[in-house]
């Protein structure tokens, strides 16, 4: 995994459709999400990387949008480390049913080509950084999510404004 200060800019899933004009709407589809953001711990991020799956409990949001190709993230609430872009390569099946203690049965495959995670990113987040629960993400804040990985910072203060979630992680 990449450190933010070894890239330049973001690509902002370009490959997905997704408006470059700055707009929260995806090209051509009102509410289509243009990533998915999973979240871990110190106790399970290894798990994600070793079986190549990215999973959460029944209540996870849009779960079902998720297919092959849509760019992932992964969360790691103790260390606050994002990192990412992954690129799932199922649609949400329970996959693995063993896979976590069968604590998260909505699950999705990430693709393993080589280079899958030395490819990736990774960056500290901000301290008060809002919204990084497991859920849907849409293009505004893929965009600043993939700026904060690239480069170690957001592109505007807004995003650090408010506390975390206290939803059930994994």
């Amino acid at each position: 995994v990449k450190n933010s200060s070894q890239t330049s800019q973001p690509s902002c899933f370009a490959s997905r459709g997704i408006s470059k004009s700055g707009s929260n709407e995806p090209c051509g589809r009102m509410a289509a999400i243009s990533g998915y953001i999973f979240a871990c711990n110190n106790a399970t991020e290894a798990e994600c990387f070793n079986r190549g799956l990215f999973g959460g409990t029944g209540n996870l949001q849009r779960v079902d949008e998720i297919s092959p190709g849509l760019p992932l993230l992964l969360y790691n609430v103790d260390t606050k480390v994002i990192s990412g872009p992954y690129t799932a390569a199922s649609r949400e099946a329970t996959h693995q049913p063993s896979a976590w203690g069968g604590g998260f049965p909505r699950q999705v495959k990430v693709d393993r080509r080589a280079g899958w995670k030395s490819g990736a990113h990774s960056a500290q987040v901000p301290r008060g950084t809002r919204g990084l629960n497991s859920g849907p993400l849409h293009h505004g804040r893929c965009t600043r999510l993939m700026t904060l990985l690239t480069t170690g910072a957001f592109p505007d203060a807004s995003e650090t404004t408010s506390s975390e979630s206290t939803k059930r992680k994994r």
